[in-house]
Order: structure tokens, then sequence, then C-alpha cells
């Protein structure tokens, strides 16, 4: 047990133990995907991962980050409309973008790619404008909903890009809101799965990717992610969120599913075929759902703490009233450290049942887990001497301030 402390000053703080012994068992599942991870949303604990944070092409999964930096930053504009605009249906062949060695604005559209048939001076709220970018995966609406807020897209990923870079985001470069591909445009697997784990807290982010249908016009738009829709790969515990692919990315996907209050997110990276996104995301989310809590005691009652307090009769004591236990999932283990903390100032006479102290549980993420009240077993006495001593000290600090307020 290692200890920071010193008798009679401030805050008393005893390390009871960093409980390291806790070692997560990682989800033994084979996937086809080329880089993959499978995190707790709440929590963002990894429970699977591979080739996670190795750098790789996100296609239409991008939308995701456009989505949260919108919503993070710019939320109260949802009702705002937006103008469309030429430059941002500006579009080119995707040959000649190759041709080109992708020299052209890294915005511009790509000719047959997914397109909501925006029209040039066609206006729409920022809210629809995401939730045809979300549902429909409308790269048009992407350089619009950009466009609209940046002023001009390329300012748009100047800030979308730093706001990654804040939220921890290094190895994400976005070139653009959409997706298409650029041979600098890329992320990783866990990386995307912590913007996902963000937005996913975000009310009207949560309503529209759970959406099924998105309406514009006479159009009637279907969700991309088969986890959502009834057919073979329909998954009842699916709740969002975004599909993606071009030809050098493959099929990418992004799923979240719900269990029992238990919130997973998957990312899917690199798949020859759609169908092995949701095969995989099926298989990992099945994985984390069949498992079962299991409980851990740290500290068993009545455990008993004490502190020697200068100029008192006995020690302070106290007890934990009940075990200090923890749950997880076997997946989910990680270190967490014990913390006992005295109150201070601890000033006698001290009274039974007096709050003394408190015992803090933290993750490896520094986040408090628990936190406990300990409180006084018995009276702590202050000894005769201490009381004079205390008397003396209180009574000849009241002469000389006393005499200070005669002098002015």
């Amino acid at each position: 047990m290692v200890s920071f402390f010193r008798v009679g000053s401030c805050i008393f703080c005893f390390l009871l133990f960093c409980l390291s012994m806790l070692y997560a068992q990682p989800l033994d599942v084979t996937l086809q995907a080329k880089e993959a991870i499978l995190i707790n949303a709440e929590s963002g604990k990894v429970l699977f991962e591979k080739d996670a944070h190795k750098p790789a092409f996100p296609a239409s999964i991008t939308k995701i980050a456009t989505a949260l930096f919108v919503l993070d930053k710019y939320h109260n504009r949802l009702d705002e409309m937006f103008s469309v605009s030429k430059e941002a249906l500006r579009s080119l062949n995707s040959e000649e973008k190759r041709r080109r060695e992708y020299a052209s604005p890294a915005y511009w559209l790509e000719e047959g790619s997914r397109s909501l048939g925006l029209l040039v001076g066609e206006k729409e709220t920022l809210r629809s404008l995401l939730g045809a970018m979300l549902i429909a995966s409308g790269n048009d609406a992407s350089n619009v909903v950009a466009e609209g807020i940046g002023g001009t897209i390329p300012h748009f990923m100047e800030g979308m890009q730093e706001y990654l870079k804040e939220i921890g985001c290094e190895k994400s470069c976005f070139k653009n809101p959409h997706g298409l591909h650029h041979p600098l445009h890329v992320t990783t697997a866990f990386e995307m799965a912590e913007m996902t784990r963000r937005a996913m807290k975000i009310d009207e982010f949560q309503k529209i990717v759970s959406s099924l249908f998105y309406t514009h016009g006479t159009h009637s738009f279907s969700q991309t992610n088969r986890l959502m829709k009834k057919g073979k790969y329909f998954y009842p515990y699916a709740i969002g969120v975004k599909t993606g692919h071009t030809s050098r990315a493959e099929y990418n996907l992004v799923a979240a599913a719900e269990k029992e209050g238990r919130r997973l997110i998957a990312v899917l990276m690199g798949c020859g075929e759609s169908v092995q996104c949701y095969e995989d995301a099926q298989n990992l989310f099945e994985a984390a759902f069949r498992e079962k809590k299991r409980q851990k005691t740290l500290l068993q009652a009545p455990k008993t703490f004490q502190m020697k307090i200068e100029g008192a009769k006995t020690l302070l004591q106290t007890s934990l009233a009940e075990d200090v236990t923890v749950t997880f999932y076997p997946s989910e283990e990680e270190p967490l450290s014990l913390f006992l903390h005295w109150k201070t100032p601890l000033l006698l006479p001290i009274a039974k049942g007096a709050h003394v102290a408190t015992i803090e549980l933290f993750s490896a993420k520094k986040e408090k887990v628990m936190q406990i009240p300990l409180f006084a077993k018995e009276d702590v006495s202050p000894t005769f001497f201490h009381q004079w001593k205390e008397f003396f000290s209180s009574f000849f600090g009241d002469k000389k301030k006393d005499e200070k307020m005669q002098k002015r």
C-alpha cells in the first residue's frame, strides 16, 4: 500500500491499491473485415480490435464525423435554411480524378455517386440536409451542409479537422465532408468508434440514424444499413448508424446495438462484400451479448481504517458498512485504483458518526467509478494538554488582533 499524507495537515490520501489483476478477456471472434473494433458506447472500453489503429479509407462513414462536428458546434442552426450552390454540386468523373492525380478539389462530387438530386438554388434546412446525408447518404447534401456552415467547403474542412484533433482523433485526415475517395482521406476504426460514441450521445444524431426512411419531395430514400431493415441481415438490437463504400475503401460499416441497457458500437472496414460487414457486426454483438456479468469484492466489511490525529486521546477509526464490489463483463475488465481520502481539517473533538473520510474508485481513464463515505466509529476527544494549548493559542491570537486594531 502506497500512502500520501502529512499528519496535522490538509488532505490525507492513501492509495489503497491498484487492481492491476483485472485483465480483460477479449472476445473470441473471427472476422472478415480488414480492420475492426467493438467498444462500449458509454465507457469507450474496447472489447475487441483488429488492426484498429491502422489508417484506412472510410468512404461514406466520413459523414458521421461531419455530422458530429456540425451537431456539436452548430446545433443552434438546425432550422436554418441552406441554399444549394453551383460549387457544392460540381462533379468530375472518377477516372478523370485519377488521371489528374486528385489535383482537383477533394470535395468535388463524382458522376454516378450517391446523390439526393439537389438543384442549384434549392433551399433545405440543416436538419433536413443532415437526414439526407446520414440516411440517404447524399454526397451533394454533405457539400451543401459544409458550405452552409463554413462559408466555403475548404474552410469547413479546416474547422472539422481542428475539431477532430481536439477530441483526440489524431490519425484522421478528412479532405471532404462526404467520403468520396482521395488518397489522403483516411481514418482508423478506433477513431471512427470514438467519433460515433460521441455522436450517439447527441439526441438529434440518434434520431436520424435510427430512422428507416428519408423523404425529399416525392422521393423516399431507404436506410442503407441492412441491420436496421427487415430481411436476411436484420438485427433486432440494432439502433444505427452508417454504411460506406468505394472501390478503394471496399465496404465499411459503423453499427450500434443495445440490449438490456448495454450499448455497443462496432466498426468494420475493408470488407470485400457488403454482407461481410453485417455478418461481422452480428458476430461481434452476439459474442458480447452472450457474456455474463461477474462480480469481484475489492474490500470486505467491516474493513477498519484508522488515523492518528495530533492531540487526540485515541485513534480516529472508521470502517466499511458493506463490501466494496464491482460488476463487469469479462471483455470489459480494466485496471482500477482505490483511494482513501481523509477529510480536512479534522478538528477535535470528533463526534461518533461524523463524516471523516471517503473511499473513491477510479478507472484506468481516471474516471470516478464509485464514492463511499466513511464515518467515525467512536468519539475522539482531545487530551487535556491539547485543550490548554488550543485555549492559549486562541487567547493570545485574539489579544494580538485587539492590539493591532487599537494601533489603527
